[in-house]
């Protein structure tokens, strides 16, 4: 036990010893080149769904019904290159538009209007490794002229390795009415 008390004593000494109180200033000659070389990039681009067909099971009170789509918002995409070749893809979705997405059962007519969304996604592309991994969420809650609700709900996992070969691929599309038979 002794002989650690040592030990620690003349590090602690040395630390001492060694600090001359003077204080570090960053120096321009410490950053690294490869972080001043990162390429960040972001732009907007309008989504539309006009036109977009779809299959509601729980529509029409609970009978189900084709639905057109209408209406556009805003994707934000945020974009990271290295100067290793990684790029990493974020995105967001704006709903405030002055027409947001919103669907009209074709056999009811009942009109279906954006309440609230979050939808988001991620594509990872790499030269090395998993040669690209997507995600994707979308999660949105519409409502008709009689307060019936549709929650929409869609999700994509996707993972292809160096070699070209799926490895991961989940998806979820599907239609909730809370409340409806």
């Amino acid at each position: 036990m002794h002989w650690r008390i040592s030990i620690v004593g003349v590090l602690a000494l040395f630390v001492a010893l060694s600090c001359n109180q003077q204080p570090v200033e960053p120096q321009q000659d410490n950053v690294d080149p490869a972080l001043s070389k990162v390429v960040f990039d972001r732009w907007i681009e309008p989504l539309s769904a006009a036109g977009v067909v779809d299959w509601v099971a729980c529509a029409d009170d609970g009978a189900g019904e084709w639905v057109e789509w209408s209406g556009f918002v805003n994707v934000h995409w945020f974009s990271r290159t290295t100067p290793s070749g990684n790029e990493v893809l974020t995105c967001k979705f704006d709903y405030d538009t002055a027409t947001p997405f919103s669907f009209v059962g074709l056999s009811s007519d009942d009109e279906y209007s954006l309440t609230t969304g979050h939808d988001n996604c991620r594509i990872i592309t790499k030269p090395e490794g998993p040669e690209l991994f997507l995600s994707f969420q979308a999660n949105e809650k519409y409502i008709n002229q009689d307060d019936e609700k549709v929650h929409f709900r869609n999700s994509w996992r996707l993972m292809i390795d160096a070699d070209g070969e799926v490895k991961i691929d989940r998806f979820v599309l599907e239609y909730k009415c809370p409340g409806n038979p």
